[in-house]
């Protein structure tokens, strides 16, 4: 899937009333052959509905963008990537916890 076609199907995700094909012309600067040949091809796999000049997304399309939306997401990302200064000692659940008032700037104390 290509970039743009993946913000088209973001918009119309979003959209309430489908968009009209020219506003992606205007948002992305994709030429028209492009424009005809994504709504060929994702209207051919039921991802996308083409009435009256607007485009709609069908549900099947809307699962679609959030299976490959939720894979590319875990795909370029690591479960945890916090920095280890970040990192402090563990913390149980309910423990109480007190601040070490001496790692606290004057700024903050002064509030």
């Amino acid at each position: 899937m290509k970039n743009f076609e993946r913000k088209i199907l973001l918009d119309l995700f979003k959209s309430s009333n489908g968009l009209f094909a020219y506003t992606f012309f205007e948002r992305y600067k994709v030429g028209p052959d492009e424009i005809s040949s994504f709504i060929e091809e994702y209207e051919s796999k039921g991802l996308i509905e083409f009435n009256e000049n607007r485009l709609f997304i069908t549900e099947k399309g809307k699962e679609e963008l959030k299976q490959v939306t939720s894979k590319e997401i875990s795909k370029g990302r690591k479960k945890f990537d916090i920095p280890k200064e970040f990192i402090g000692e563990y913390i149980e659940i309910n423990k109480p916890y007190i601040p070490d008032k001496s790692e606290l700037s004057n700024e903050i104390l002064n509030l």
